[in-house]
Protein backbone atom coordinates (compact mmCIF):
# COMPACT_ATOMS: atom_id res chain seq x y z
CA UNK A 1 0.00 0.00 0.00
CA UNK A 2 1.39 3.40 -0.98
CA UNK A 3 0.28 6.85 0.08
CA UNK A 4 1.54 10.40 -0.07
CA UNK A 5 1.52 12.85 2.78
CA UNK A 6 2.52 16.51 2.87
CA UNK A 7 5.53 17.45 4.98
CA UNK A 8 6.12 21.18 4.75
CA UNK A 9 6.25 22.25 1.12
CA UNK A 10 6.61 18.79 -0.45
CA UNK A 11 4.77 15.50 -0.51
CA UNK A 12 6.62 12.46 0.82
CA UNK A 13 5.86 8.96 -0.33
CA UNK A 14 5.55 6.02 2.08
CA UNK A 15 4.89 2.34 1.69
CA UNK A 16 3.33 0.03 4.26
CA UNK A 17 2.58 -3.68 4.19
CA UNK A 18 0.91 -6.06 6.62
CA UNK A 19 1.65 -9.56 5.25
CA UNK A 20 0.62 -11.50 8.36
CA UNK A 21 -2.52 -11.26 10.49
CA UNK A 22 -3.92 -13.75 12.97
CA UNK A 23 -6.55 -13.61 15.71
CA UNK A 24 -7.76 -15.46 18.76
CA UNK A 25 -10.56 -14.91 21.25
CA UNK A 26 -8.68 -12.12 22.98
CA UNK A 27 -7.31 -10.02 20.15
CA UNK A 28 -5.84 -9.54 16.68
CA UNK A 29 -2.10 -9.73 16.01
CA UNK A 30 -0.33 -8.40 12.95
CA UNK A 31 3.16 -8.12 11.56
CA UNK A 32 4.18 -5.56 8.99
CA UNK A 33 6.66 -2.95 7.82
CA UNK A 34 6.66 0.70 6.83
CA UNK A 35 9.11 2.65 4.65
CA UNK A 36 9.21 6.41 4.19
CA UNK A 37 11.30 8.85 2.15
CA UNK A 38 12.00 11.29 4.97
CA UNK A 39 13.25 9.11 7.83
CA UNK A 40 11.39 6.77 10.19
CA UNK A 41 7.90 7.84 11.24
CA UNK A 42 7.63 9.77 14.49
CA UNK A 43 4.89 7.43 15.58
CA UNK A 44 2.69 4.69 14.17
CA UNK A 45 -0.78 4.02 15.55
CA UNK A 46 -3.40 1.40 14.75
CA UNK A 47 -7.10 2.00 15.29
CA UNK A 48 -9.61 -0.74 16.10
CA UNK A 49 -13.04 0.71 16.87
CA UNK A 50 -12.51 3.16 19.72
CA UNK A 51 -9.10 1.70 20.56
CA UNK A 52 -5.93 3.55 19.64
CA UNK A 53 -2.84 1.33 19.93
CA UNK A 54 0.63 2.83 19.38
CA UNK A 55 3.26 0.56 17.85
CA UNK A 56 6.26 0.38 20.18
CA UNK A 57 7.97 -2.85 19.06
CA UNK A 58 10.24 -2.28 16.08
CA UNK A 59 12.78 -4.63 14.48
CA UNK A 60 15.16 -4.61 11.54
CA UNK A 61 14.06 -5.82 8.08
CA UNK A 62 17.19 -5.65 5.92
CA UNK A 63 15.45 -7.78 3.28
CA UNK A 64 12.76 -5.13 2.80
CA UNK A 65 15.25 -2.25 2.80
CA UNK A 66 17.33 -4.01 0.12
CA UNK A 67 14.28 -4.34 -2.14
CA UNK A 68 13.31 -0.67 -1.78
CA UNK A 69 16.48 1.47 -1.88
CA UNK A 70 14.44 4.55 -2.80
CA UNK A 71 13.24 4.85 0.82
CA UNK A 72 15.44 6.26 3.60
CA UNK A 73 13.63 5.32 6.80
CA UNK A 74 16.40 2.89 7.87
CA UNK A 75 16.60 -0.85 8.54
CA UNK A 76 14.43 -0.78 11.68
CA UNK A 77 11.19 -0.64 9.74
CA UNK A 78 9.44 -3.85 10.81
CA UNK A 79 6.77 -3.84 13.51
CA UNK A 80 4.44 -6.13 15.40
CA UNK A 81 1.25 -5.22 17.21
CA UNK A 82 -1.50 -6.91 19.19
CA UNK A 83 -4.95 -5.35 19.33
CA UNK A 84 -6.77 -6.63 22.40
CA UNK A 85 -10.50 -7.19 22.59
CA UNK A 86 -12.77 -8.48 25.35
CA UNK A 87 -15.64 -10.45 23.84
CA UNK A 88 -18.42 -12.05 25.81
CA UNK A 89 -20.61 -14.84 24.46
CA UNK A 90 -24.11 -15.67 25.67
CA UNK A 91 -25.49 -19.14 25.09
CA UNK A 92 -28.08 -21.49 26.55
CA UNK A 93 -27.90 -25.21 27.30
CA UNK A 94 -31.04 -27.34 27.16
CA UNK A 95 -31.48 -30.95 28.24
CA UNK A 96 -34.69 -32.84 27.36
CA UNK A 97 -35.97 -35.93 29.14
CA UNK A 98 -39.42 -36.97 28.05
CA UNK A 99 -41.68 -33.95 28.56
CA UNK A 100 -39.20 -32.19 30.84
CA UNK A 101 -36.82 -29.48 29.63
CA UNK A 102 -34.01 -28.18 31.80
CA UNK A 103 -32.14 -25.11 30.56
CA UNK A 104 -29.49 -22.70 31.80
CA UNK A 105 -28.08 -19.47 30.36
CA UNK A 106 -24.33 -18.85 30.37
CA UNK A 107 -22.04 -15.90 29.66
CA UNK A 108 -18.46 -16.76 28.77
CA UNK A 109 -15.47 -14.45 28.64
CA UNK A 110 -12.59 -16.35 27.00
CA UNK A 111 -9.80 -14.41 28.69
CA UNK A 112 -10.89 -15.74 32.09
CA UNK A 113 -10.23 -19.32 31.03
CA UNK A 114 -6.45 -19.69 31.31
CA UNK A 115 -4.42 -22.80 32.04
CA UNK A 116 -2.70 -22.68 35.42
CA UNK A 117 1.04 -23.42 35.50
CA UNK A 118 1.74 -27.14 35.81
CA UNK A 119 4.49 -26.80 38.39
CA UNK A 120 4.57 -26.38 42.15
CA UNK A 121 8.27 -25.45 42.04
CA UNK A 122 8.54 -22.03 40.37
CA UNK A 123 11.72 -20.03 40.07
CA UNK A 124 14.25 -22.73 39.11
CA UNK A 125 16.42 -20.27 37.20
CA UNK A 126 16.46 -17.94 40.20
CA UNK A 127 17.48 -20.82 42.46
CA UNK A 128 20.27 -21.69 40.05
CA UNK A 129 21.40 -18.05 39.76
CA UNK A 130 21.44 -17.59 43.53
CA UNK A 131 23.58 -20.68 44.05
CA UNK A 132 26.05 -19.69 41.33
CA UNK A 133 26.38 -16.10 42.58
CA UNK A 134 26.25 -16.72 46.35
CA UNK A 135 28.63 -19.68 46.29
CA UNK A 136 30.92 -18.20 43.59
CA UNK A 137 30.68 -21.25 41.34
CA UNK A 138 32.53 -21.82 38.08
CA UNK A 139 29.93 -21.69 35.29
CA UNK A 140 29.76 -23.08 31.75
CA UNK A 141 27.03 -21.83 29.39
CA UNK A 142 26.27 -24.09 26.43
CA UNK A 143 24.92 -22.01 23.55
CA UNK A 144 26.47 -18.72 24.63
CA UNK A 145 26.32 -17.07 21.20
CA UNK A 146 23.90 -14.12 21.04
CA UNK A 147 21.64 -15.31 18.21
CA UNK A 148 18.34 -13.43 18.45
CA UNK A 149 18.53 -9.74 17.42
CA UNK A 150 18.04 -7.53 20.46
CA UNK A 151 19.01 -10.21 22.98
CA UNK A 152 22.05 -9.87 25.27
CA UNK A 153 24.68 -12.05 26.90
CA UNK A 154 23.71 -13.98 30.02
CA UNK A 155 27.03 -13.14 31.69
CA UNK A 156 25.43 -10.22 33.50
CA UNK A 157 23.09 -12.61 35.33
CA UNK A 158 26.06 -14.14 37.15
CA UNK A 159 28.23 -11.33 38.56
CA UNK A 160 29.20 -13.48 41.55
CA UNK A 161 30.40 -16.49 39.55
CA UNK A 162 34.04 -17.42 40.05
CA UNK A 163 34.27 -17.69 36.26
CA UNK A 164 32.00 -17.77 33.22
CA UNK A 165 32.91 -19.80 30.14
CA UNK A 166 30.80 -19.36 27.01
CA UNK A 167 30.66 -22.37 24.67
CA UNK A 168 29.02 -22.48 21.22
CA UNK A 169 29.17 -24.16 17.83
CA UNK A 170 30.13 -20.82 16.20
CA UNK A 171 32.20 -17.90 17.53
CA UNK A 172 31.05 -14.48 18.63
CA UNK A 173 32.09 -11.92 21.24
CA UNK A 174 30.34 -13.84 24.03
CA UNK A 175 31.86 -17.23 23.19
CA UNK A 176 35.14 -18.31 24.78
CA UNK A 177 35.39 -21.84 23.37
CA UNK A 178 34.04 -22.98 19.99
CA UNK A 179 32.99 -26.61 19.61
CA UNK A 180 30.28 -29.26 19.46
CA UNK A 181 28.42 -29.87 22.73
CA UNK A 182 28.19 -33.57 21.79
CA UNK A 183 31.96 -33.67 22.43
CA UNK A 184 32.04 -31.40 25.47
CA UNK A 185 34.44 -33.56 27.49
CA UNK A 186 37.06 -33.34 24.74
CA UNK A 187 37.34 -29.60 25.54
CA UNK A 188 37.07 -29.70 29.35
CA UNK A 189 37.86 -32.02 32.23
CA UNK A 190 35.67 -32.43 35.34
CA UNK A 191 36.12 -28.79 36.26
CA UNK A 192 32.81 -26.89 36.43
CA UNK A 193 30.50 -26.32 39.40
CA UNK A 194 27.52 -25.38 37.19
CA UNK A 195 26.35 -25.84 33.59
CA UNK A 196 23.61 -23.74 31.96
CA UNK A 197 21.67 -23.69 28.69
CA UNK A 198 18.72 -21.55 27.61
CA UNK A 199 16.71 -22.54 24.51
CA UNK A 200 19.48 -24.87 23.34
CA UNK A 201 18.45 -28.49 23.98
CA UNK A 202 15.92 -28.44 21.15
CA UNK A 203 18.77 -27.66 18.73
CA UNK A 204 20.99 -30.58 19.76
CA UNK A 205 20.80 -33.58 17.43
CA UNK A 206 21.25 -36.10 20.26
CA UNK A 207 20.55 -34.40 23.62
CA UNK A 208 21.09 -37.61 25.60
CA UNK A 209 24.72 -37.56 24.42
CA UNK A 210 25.05 -33.96 25.62
CA UNK A 211 23.54 -34.91 29.00
CA UNK A 212 26.28 -37.55 29.37
CA UNK A 213 28.90 -35.00 28.35
CA UNK A 214 27.58 -32.50 30.91
CA UNK A 215 28.03 -35.15 33.59
CA UNK A 216 31.65 -35.59 32.52
CA UNK A 217 32.52 -31.88 32.87
CA UNK A 218 30.67 -31.29 36.18
CA UNK A 219 32.17 -31.88 39.58
CA UNK A 220 30.28 -34.15 41.99
CA UNK A 221 27.55 -32.01 43.57
CA UNK A 222 27.61 -29.61 40.62
CA UNK A 223 24.38 -28.06 39.35
CA UNK A 224 22.92 -27.98 35.86
CA UNK A 225 19.96 -25.90 34.65
CA UNK A 226 18.31 -26.12 31.25
CA UNK A 227 15.32 -24.30 29.80
CA UNK A 228 13.92 -25.45 26.48
CA UNK A 229 10.57 -25.61 24.67
CA UNK A 230 7.48 -27.72 25.23
CA UNK A 231 5.61 -26.06 22.34
CA UNK A 232 7.15 -23.49 20.01
CA UNK A 233 7.19 -22.68 16.28
CA UNK A 234 9.95 -24.09 14.11
CA UNK A 235 13.02 -21.85 14.24
CA UNK A 236 16.71 -21.79 13.30
CA UNK A 237 16.14 -24.56 10.82
CA UNK A 238 17.38 -27.09 9.87
CA UNK A 239 18.77 -27.53 13.39
CA UNK A 240 15.45 -27.58 15.25
CA UNK A 241 15.18 -31.20 16.36
CA UNK A 242 13.18 -31.65 19.57
CA UNK A 243 10.43 -30.53 21.96
CA UNK A 244 10.40 -31.63 25.61
CA UNK A 245 8.02 -32.38 28.46
CA UNK A 246 8.96 -32.39 32.14
CA UNK A 247 9.06 -36.19 31.97
CA UNK A 248 11.43 -36.03 29.00
CA UNK A 249 13.86 -33.76 30.85
CA UNK A 250 13.69 -35.99 33.93
CA UNK A 251 14.67 -38.93 31.70
CA UNK A 252 17.64 -36.99 30.27
CA UNK A 253 18.94 -35.97 33.71
CA UNK A 254 18.08 -39.18 35.54
CA UNK A 255 20.02 -41.23 38.11
CA UNK A 256 20.98 -43.58 35.28
CA UNK A 257 23.07 -40.72 33.88
CA UNK A 258 24.38 -39.66 37.30
CA UNK A 259 21.91 -36.89 38.19
CA UNK A 260 19.38 -36.10 40.91
CA UNK A 261 16.49 -33.91 39.73
CA UNK A 262 15.94 -30.96 42.09
CA UNK A 263 12.94 -29.56 40.23
CA UNK A 264 11.05 -29.26 36.94
CA UNK A 265 8.71 -26.50 35.80
CA UNK A 266 6.50 -25.71 32.81
CA UNK A 267 5.86 -22.00 32.19
CA UNK A 268 4.16 -19.76 29.65
CA UNK A 269 0.73 -21.43 29.31
CA UNK A 270 -0.61 -21.51 25.74
CA UNK A 271 -3.48 -23.09 23.82
CA UNK A 272 -3.20 -25.16 20.66
CA UNK A 273 -5.81 -24.12 18.10
CA UNK A 274 -5.71 -26.14 14.87
CA UNK A 275 -6.31 -24.08 11.74
CA UNK A 276 -8.44 -26.90 10.32
CA UNK A 277 -11.12 -27.79 12.84
CA UNK A 278 -11.99 -31.47 12.77
CA UNK A 279 -13.93 -33.46 15.39
CA UNK A 280 -10.88 -35.41 16.57
CA UNK A 281 -8.97 -32.16 17.28
CA UNK A 282 -11.68 -30.12 19.02
CA UNK A 283 -10.29 -31.07 22.44
CA UNK A 284 -6.81 -29.61 21.82
CA UNK A 285 -7.45 -26.11 23.27
CA UNK A 286 -8.72 -27.66 26.50
CA UNK A 287 -5.48 -29.57 27.16
CA UNK A 288 -2.57 -27.96 29.04
CA UNK A 289 0.31 -26.75 26.88
CA UNK A 290 3.26 -24.51 27.68
CA UNK A 291 5.96 -22.57 25.85
CA UNK A 292 8.86 -23.36 28.17
CA UNK A 293 9.94 -26.32 30.26
CA UNK A 294 12.98 -26.30 32.57
CA UNK A 295 14.94 -28.60 34.87
CA UNK A 296 17.39 -28.11 37.72
CA UNK A 297 19.53 -31.13 38.57
CA UNK A 298 22.62 -32.06 40.59
CA UNK A 299 25.41 -34.47 39.68
CA UNK A 300 25.49 -37.31 42.20
CA UNK A 301 27.69 -39.81 40.36
CA UNK A 302 29.91 -40.17 37.33
CA UNK A 303 28.97 -41.95 34.12
CA UNK A 304 29.60 -45.69 34.00
CA UNK A 305 31.00 -45.85 30.48
CA UNK A 306 30.80 -49.64 30.45
CA UNK A 307 27.01 -49.39 30.67
CA UNK A 308 26.21 -46.00 29.15
CA UNK A 309 27.83 -44.96 25.90
CA UNK A 310 26.91 -43.72 22.44
CA UNK A 311 29.42 -44.15 19.65
CA UNK A 312 27.44 -42.76 16.70
CA UNK A 313 28.51 -39.51 15.08
CA UNK A 314 26.33 -36.84 16.68
CA UNK A 315 27.59 -33.86 14.65
CA UNK A 316 24.54 -31.64 14.06
CA UNK A 317 23.59 -29.85 10.88
CA UNK A 318 23.64 -26.31 12.13
CA UNK A 319 23.48 -23.28 9.82
CA UNK A 320 26.31 -20.78 9.92
CA UNK A 321 25.31 -17.35 11.27
CA UNK A 322 25.11 -15.76 7.80
CA UNK A 323 22.88 -18.61 6.54
CA UNK A 324 20.24 -18.72 9.29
Amino acid sequence: MNWRRKTGSHAAEARISIPEVWSDENGIALRGWILTQDGPPDNLEIFLGDQRIPVVGWHERPDIVAKHPEFTSGPKCGFRAYLPRSPAYDFRIEARTGDQVVSKNWTVRPEANVHAPATSEPGLLERFRSRVNDEHLTLLEIGSRVVVPGSVSKRSLFPGAASYTGFDFYPDQNTDVVGDAHRLSSFFTERFDAVLSLAVLEHLAMPWVVAMEINKVLRIGGLTFHQTHFAFPLHEQPADYWRFSEQGLRALFSPALGFEVLGCESTGPVRLHPDQRTPELLHLPTQPAFIHVAILAKKIAGIDTSKTRWEMDATPEYPAPNES
